[in-house]
């Protein structure tokens, strides 16, 4: 079993406490981001949509929504959640060599998901989701921060700086989860 390939106990998890019954988790972190309704978001590793239907909800009809991950089977299940919403794109695929249009997102996500790529794939990621960003945008980034899952925020930091991103003074903040213990959240700004 992998991430790509999930087993049982894995979609079990996703479905049932993340996407019925996880709802205030997402709409509560979103509602500390300021997005607005009007923004260009990308999800960087938007699963089987979960979030994805809760950034949603918080666009209007000029905001859009693309969402990115590598793996086809939540890819799938992401696009059958979403389907008819016509403000969502779906890109199956590595961000690194997926070809999308630098300078294009207001906001990039990456929720709960960094943690997981291997630690010499992080920089090379953090690098290709700036490029994506438009003059001004923001990468809106929580990660769990547990020693035995998850990254230190000085490794978060070190990342987003190295990829020419500023720290958002005021937006760090440390909470926790019973599904994800200790998190950290912050904001990244280009310039």
């Amino acid at each position: 079993m992998s991430y790509e390939n999930p087993g049982l106990p894995d979609v079990a998890v996703e479905d049932l406490l993340l996407y019925r019954l996880g709802g205030g988790f997402y709409r509560t972190y979103l509602a500390t981001t300021g997005l607005t309704a009007d923004e260009r978001v990308l999800e960087f590793g938007c699963g089987g949509g979960t979030m994805s239907r809760h950034i949603l909800a918080r666009l209007g009809g000029d905001g859009r929504l693309t969402c990115v991950d590598i793996s086809a089977f939540w890819m799938e299940k992401a696009m059958k959640r979403l389907s008819g919403d016509s403000r969502a794109t779906f890109i199956c695929g590595d961000i690194t060599t997926t070809p999308l249009p630098d300078d294009e997102y207001d906001v990039i996500f990456i929720h709960i998901v960094l943690h997981d790529v291997p630690a010499a794939d992080r920089k090379a990621i953090a690098t290709a989701l700036a490029s994506h960003l438009a003059p001004g945008g923001r990468i809106c980034i929580r990660e769990p921060i547990n020693r035995n899952h998850g990254m230190p925020p000085s490794e978060i930091r070190a990342l987003m700086q190295a990829a020419g991103l500023v720290e958002v003074e005021g937006t760090a903040a440390a909470s926790s989860s019973i599904l994800f213990g200790h998190l950290f959240s912050g904001e990244f700004r280009r310039p």
